[in-house]
């Protein structure tokens, strides 16, 4: 498990050696400037940006998770951060559209950033991580079934932007924790 767990970790530290971090500063500017934020995605992508989306109500903005019953009409000077890996899902390029008809910014976090979905947004985020496999392959000597490198990674990556809002707006944990939930 160990030299597995080396390798994964090692080939997640090569994603983030190879981004930009002038999209990072550019996502933070935008969630910074946004009114309100909103969250979309599919699948596994879209319980991770759910799981952003949690993070950033516990730092006080005012956030939403398309799709949910109470998300409200997305207007301007809101954002709409769309995941998609592919960036070739009906459902998100559905969104993307009617919040750039609404007058919303529109970002997206891909590994396909010349995707159907990045060809119209406002900008995008590239996470470069490879994804194994269409599940078509016999061999079972792979790092990350399925798209699960990208996934991994934009966990990661998602978290990291929490921390950096975090320092950037000085918020300690006890500040988030007391917007946690209580409903438990």
């Amino acid at each position: 498990m160990k030299t597995l767990a080396s390798q994964v970790l090692a080939s997640i530290g090569a994603v983030f050696e190879s981004m930009d971090s002038a999209e990072t500063d550019m996502l933070m500017d935008s969630l910074l400037h946004a009114k309100r934020v909103f969250v979309v995605g599919r699948g596994r992508t879209g319980m991770i940006a759910g799981a952003f989306a949690m993070r950033l109500m516990h730092l006080g903005f005012d956030i939403y998770v398309v799709g949910e019953v109470a998300t409200p009409r997305i207007t301007r000077n809101d954002l709409l951060i769309a995941c998609s890996g592919s960036g070739e899902v009906r459902m998100v390029q559905q969104m993307v559209r009617i919040a750039k008809q609404a007058g919303a910014e529109t970002i997206l976090v891909t590994y396909n950033p010349k995707s159907t979905i990045g060809r119209c947004v406002s900008r995008t985020v590239s996470i470069p991580a490879f994804v194994e496999g269409t599940g078509n392959r016999e061999s079972s000597d792979i790092l990350f079934p399925l798209g699960s490198m990208f996934e991994e990674s934009l966990l990661l990556y998602l978290d990291l932007i929490v921390l950096m809002l975090m320092r950037r707006l000085k918020i300690t944990e006890r500040v988030m924790a007391e917007r946690h939930t209580n409903l438990e």
